[in-house]
């Protein structure tokens, strides 16, 4: 997010740039509109037949000392622009090619008094009180760049100096995207302490709260749309709006964690499966399938199944993460790979499997990275590299845990995320097992330990909880759904005790509405019995 936590460098007098008394009477603007990808929601009215495309129009056109205005756009791009506004257009973007069309346009129109503004066409919250102020404060402070931070993301433009685009192009890499809001300053902080960097602060801060104000997809837009339509238009009122109006904030699932199997193969000792008490959905152990031709019901869900829950997830969400299995051992599944094509054939779907890497038959590693592609990880529970603190830990199986992880890696590349759970147990040697897969990937994952609201053995070695309590994440954005379709309210509901139906008999907008009122709950600060215990409010999935 572009208002994560970042180290700025100190801001320093070039004697290079010379202006009269920050005379900004003197400034011209040029507007770099980003609409290299465009989703239709940036046209949807927001209330009043008003879109977000409106509201940058009228943003763009109220900025002081415009000089000219181009929009970078690509297929998808709004049809009806301003006379005035230059199309710049290709039929694909790279980062690259639009820091190249960024560095042509300074070069081109851009003198020392000449300041390039970037930012995207469906953000419509964009707020002329805090462009000022930067504008001002670029000025004065001899700055090179200058962004807002603290404020929820797209409320304000990224300012530039007319060359700085040509300084950032040599810092571009081939993975970086175009459409990111942070685009501009990933590229910067690789080499920060070369730059002049100035900040607008917020006057507290909205990060933890992971606000996207843009139309960029259907999650987004609801945000948008249910702020809107309750009177933010500048940024007293959008901030306002954030705070007293929480319940806003809640939209539609992003993540969803799916029990697509019921075997388990190792006795992991955080796991809370082993907990469950009813018998339709509590674990059992490998079955010989040798006979049969494929999965059972009572076992596993079937492809088809699965395949009608992301049609609903899709709709009712526009884009998702999928994570399987909720519990039991993913690799059990006989039939994975038809359960990744199901995820692969719906582009606004991204799926996770997450496995021990224990118990899977020859060859379906193989068979599920043929089906994959760029949208599906893979999650590797690992926990220890030492054999006996991993049999503590996960019970047998290392070598072939180890296989399969090396196994994976070719396989998946990039796309392989090596997990362990931090717990009194592995402390001690868990920077050795960081250290040491960090030699091999990229994606190591420490995770804290849950204890289920202390349904567990407590073995949490720090408590990283908020000295204030806030709704929780999962409510908020997370849709657990079990075998037979069952819905609890989060993944520490063991027992189905607050039940939200089923999805496939009651459709997913019942659950997730009924949902909502554990979440208001939250927000009045009275919590359910189930959530008295919990600490994983504050964790975060997608």
């Amino acid at each position: 997010m572009i208002n994560s936590i970042r180290s700025v460098a100190a801001v320093a007098f070039h004697s290079s740039v010379r202006r009269a008394d920050n005379d900004n009477s003197t400034m011209k603007t040029i507007a770099c509109i980003n609409a290299v990808s465009v989703s239709p929601y940036a046209e949807l009215a927001l209330a009043d037949g008003v879109s977000a495309v409106d509201r940058v129009k009228q943003y763009t056109e109220a900025l002081p000392g415009l000089e000219r205005v181009l929009v970078f756009v690509a297929q998808g791009a709004p049809a009806e622009l301003p006379e005035t506004w230059e199309a710049v257009a290709r039929e694909a973007w790279t980062a690259q090619e639009l820091l190249g069309e960024l560095t042509r346009v300074g070069r081109e129109y851009g003198d020392e008094d000449t300041l390039l503004l970037h930012y995207f066409i469906d953000a419509p919250f964009l707020d002329l009180g805090i462009s000022r102020r930067m504008l001002e404060n670029h000025r004065r402070y001899f700055a090179e760049y200058t962004f807002a931070d603290g404020f929820p993301d797209a409320v304000a433009p990224t300012i530039l100096n007319h060359d700085m685009p040509e300084r950032l192009l040599t810092l571009v890499k081939p993975e970086d995207d175009p459409a990111d809001w942070e685009l501009l300053f990933t590229v910067l902080r690789r080499d920060i302490n070369a730059f002049e960097v100035e900040t607008e602060l917020a006057n507290q801060d909205y990060r933890g709260l992971r606000l996207h104000l843009r139309c960029d997809c259907r999650r987004n837009y609801l945000l948008c749309r249910a702020l809107y339509g309750a009177g933010a238009r500048d940024e007293q009122s959008l901030l306002r709006l954030v705070q007293e109006r929480a319940e806003l904030l809640r939209t539609v699932p992003a993540y969803s964690s799916v029990q697509v199997v019921r075997e388990v193969v190792q006795p992991v000792l955080y796991d809370p499966f082993r907990l469950v008490s009813d018998p339709r959905l509590g674990p059992v152990e490998v079955q010989d399938r040798s006979n049969e031709a494929g999965g059972t019901d009572e076992l596993e869900l079937a492809p088809e199944k699965f395949s009608e829950y992301l049609d609903m997830l899709a709709s009712f969400s526009g884009d998702a993460v999928v994570e399987i299995s909720h519990w039991g051992e993913a690799g059990r599944h006989s039939r994975l790979h038809e359960l990744v094509s199901a995820a692969v054939a719906r582009p606004s779907i991204s799926l996770i499997v997450r496995t021990g890497g224990v118990g899977w038959p020859n060859g379906m590693l193989e068979r599920v990275a043929e089906c994959a592609d760029e949208s599906v990880r893979l999650v590797i529970e690992l926990d220890a590299n030492e054999p006996e603190l991993y049999r503590t830990i996960r019970g047998e199986g290392f070598a072939e845990a180890q296989r399969f992880t090396e196994r994976a890696l070719e396989l998946f590349g990039s796309r392989c995320h090596i997990q362990a759970v931090r717990t009194d147990l592995n402390e001690e040697p868990l920077e050795d097992y960081y250290r040491s897969w960090k030699t091999r990937t990229e994606n190591v994952i420490i995770q804290k330990y849950d204890d289920c609201a202390g349904r567990l053995t407590p073995r949490k070695v720090v408590d990283l909880s908020p000295i204030k309590r806030y709704p929780c994440w999962h409510l908020k954005r997370d849709l657990v759904i079990l075998l037979d379709g069952s819905v609890p309210v989060c993944k520490q509901d063991l027992d189905l005790e607050h039940r939200l139906g089923n999805v496939f008999e009651d459709g997913i907008e019942s659950v997730w509405a009924d949902a909502d009122r554990f979440y208001r709950a939250h927000l009045s600060e009275d919590y359910p019995s189930i959530c008295r215990s919990c600490d994983e409010y504050y964790t975060f999935n997608f």
